[in-house]
């Protein structure tokens, strides 16, 4: 089945992925790339159960009602059905495992907000320091003179 090949190629070209997480604690792809394999996944998603002939029988066995057993005698013996739950099941697979590369990238965000959050409050609280203490105070510039 065409569709298995396109799942397995997915499989194969992000299978480095969580091994690279694992070994490394992060991973080199950023949100942009994760978004467009979540993407990918999807047109393979909808490939197999929205727009495949797999799951139904085509409107060609409607019209001709003699062809319709062997249809269903080759569906049997291709153990389609089978099939496409394996790769249904291959599909959540590799979708836990985009989400959680995507979840990982949030958090590498949101750390780096945090961070920047941080940073902001150092240096409010230095110039806060620099302009009470050392520019009013120290130097004597902008006295009230009550």
């Amino acid at each position: 089945m065409v569709l298995e090949t396109r799942v397995e190629n997915t499989f194969e070209k992000t299978r480095a992925y969580p091994q690279e997480l694992a070994e490394t604690g992060h991973i080199s792809l950023s949100q942009s790339d994760v978004s467009k394999l979540i993407g990918q996944l999807f047109i393979v998603k909808s490939s197999v159960n929205l727009e495949s002939d797999m799951l139904s029988t085509p409107d060609f066995f409607w019209d001709n009602e003699v062809w319709e057993p062997i249809f269903r005698h080759a569906c049997k013996y291709l153990e389609i059905d089978d099939r496409v739950i394996v790769v249904n099941k291959r599909l959540e697979v590799l979708d836990g495992m985009f989400q959680m590369l995507k979840d990982q990238l949030e958090v590498r965000h949101a750390t780096r907000l945090e961070w920047i959050v941080i940073w902001l409050i150092v240096a409010e609280v230095g110039l806060e320091v620099v302009w009470n203490i050392l520019i009013k105070d120290i130097l004597g510039f902008f006295h009230d003179s009550c």
